[in-house]
Parts: C-alpha cells; sequence; structure tokens
C-alpha cells in the first residue's frame, strides 16, 4: 500500500509545483488536491470516491471524508487539509470500517 502513497505524493508535489509555476499561489485550497488525487487513483486501478458520507444524522449537512479509496482487499479513507503552518502534528492511529454508505466504527 505505501506504493500508492509514494505515487500519490509525487504526483501532488508536481501539481504543487505548477501550480507555483503559475502564480497560482494567491487560490491554494485543499480542493484543488481533489482532481490530481482522483486521476491518480484511477490512472493506478484504484476505486475512489470524493466526499464520502460517513455518517448520517437525519438532520443537517451529512459527516463526509474526502475520499473513500478501495482495491482488492485494500480499503483506506484520506481527508485533505491543506497545512496553515510549517509544522503540523499527525495522528495516524486511527483506523475505520466502512459500510457501502457509513462508516461503522471509528477508534483510535
Amino acid at each position: 500500500m505505501n506504493q500508492i502513497f509514494n505515487i500519490l505524493c509525487r504526483g501532488l508535489v508536481g501539481h504543487y509545483s505548477y501550480m507555483a509555476t503559475t502564480s497560482s499561489n494567491t487560490v491554494y485550497s485543499e480542493y484543488l488536491l481533489y482532481e490530481p488525487m482522483l486521476r491518480i487513483f484511477q490512472a493506478k486501478g484504484y476505486n475512489a470516491h470524493c466526499e464520502f458520507t460517513i455518517e448520517n444524522s437525519g438532520k443537517g449537512d451529512n459527516k463526509r471524508i474526502d475520499f473513500r479509496v478501495k482495491k482488492d482487499s485494500i480499503e483506506f479513507a484520506i481527508e485533505v487539509k491543506w497545512a496553515r503552518s510549517k509544522t503540523i502534528n499527525v495522528d495516524n492511529g486511527a483506523t475505520c470500517k466502512f459500510k457501502p454508505t457509513q462508516v461503522t466504527n471509528f477508534s483510535s
């Protein structure tokens, strides 16, 4: 599974470099990364769903994760965040289990 993350990182660095070269730095947003991420996942044979509902409370906006990605027995979720500072704190101890329309268990 590390291979897809390495490919994704290389692709996003290239995309970011392109944006900087074209002076697009005033419009940076996490949503600008959706399209290249989706293309990379699809090119490598992954089935990726954007804005995947993880909780439906019945009222108001549903809670969503940016990407749910699956290929064969590999399944993972990605939440995209644009870093606002030079240092970030990443908690990668959480796991989640999917049902077709929601996450049924989210634990750390």
